[in-house]
């Protein structure tokens, strides 16, 4: 048996932190973008993120009589190609809700939304479950979100905290899966002062990617709107718990 080694170069034009931050939805980007090349991708052991973690790449017809290393290299190669495209894709919406309470209430409210959220809203978020890690604890955290009969096509969403900074009351958070509208969706959610005393400006800025014609993502933003109205309602019913 002959060893032979193969190498190749793509020069793209993106930036290598842009191509490797998309990257992390790998799974949900290529069938996504570019479905007659890559008809699924997804992990059967492990997690995005996990060394040792193992995935299933399912792609599209390949030439038959090409020799079976350039299958692969052309495989890599529109994989790049795609995460670039990717990278190309991606916009941006923000939207501000004040809600009447400080800043430090609405912070420390925002950790205790699992809890919260189907309190008020049973029929629209029916629970958040914690599957690794403690979602509100250290990044890298991952919690399902399940729907209740009052959303279309209820189902589940699968989230990642990114990171989270008390000293700037700002959070991170990834879409790993659950609305194949948006192969790539990250949210930033940031609590200031709102411009009256007393109030909070509650900052949601989403980077997305969207498949098909599927536009913004508004349905995430009144899921967002419907929280902050969530948190202060329960500020006002239950101030000494947040205080």
């Amino acid at each position: 048996m002959v060893q032979h080694t193969l190498s190749h170069s793509v020069v793209l034009e993106v930036s290598a932190d842009d191509i490797w931050e998309v990257s992390k939805q790998l799974d949900e980007i290529l069938p996504a973008l570019e479905p007659e090349y890559f008809t699924k991708s997804t992990f059967i052991e492990g997690i995005a993120g996990e060394p040792g973690s193992i995935r299933l790449v399912k792609p599209g017809p390949v030439e038959e009589d090409a020799p079976a290393p350039e299958h692969m290299k052309e495989g890599v190669v529109k994989v790049l190609k795609t995460l670039e495209k990717a990278v190309k894709s991606r916009q941006t919406l923000t939207h501000t809700e004040i809600v009447d309470a400080s800043p430090d209430a609405v912070w420390k409210a925002v950790h205790n939304l699992d809890n919260i959220v189907p309190k008020y809203l049973p029929d629209v978020f029916e629970s958040a479950t914690n599957i690794s890690g403690q979602y509100y604890g250290k990044p890298g955290g991952i919690r399902i979100v399940k729907f209740g009969p009052a959303v279309p096509m209820a189902g589940e969403l699968w989230e990642r905290l990114d990171f989270s900074d008390d000293a700037t009351k700002t959070m991170g958070v990834s879409l790993l899966k659950g609305d194949p509208r948006y192969p790539y969706l990250k949210t930033i959610k940031v609590v200031g002062p709102g411009a009256v005393e007393g109030t909070a400006d509650a900052v949601w800025t989403v980077t997305y990617i969207a498949a098909g014609n599927a536009g913004p993502p508004e349905s995430h933003k009144h899921m967002y709107m419907q929280v902050c109205k969530v948190i202060g309602a329960e500020l006002k019913a239950n101030p000494e718990a947040y205080a």
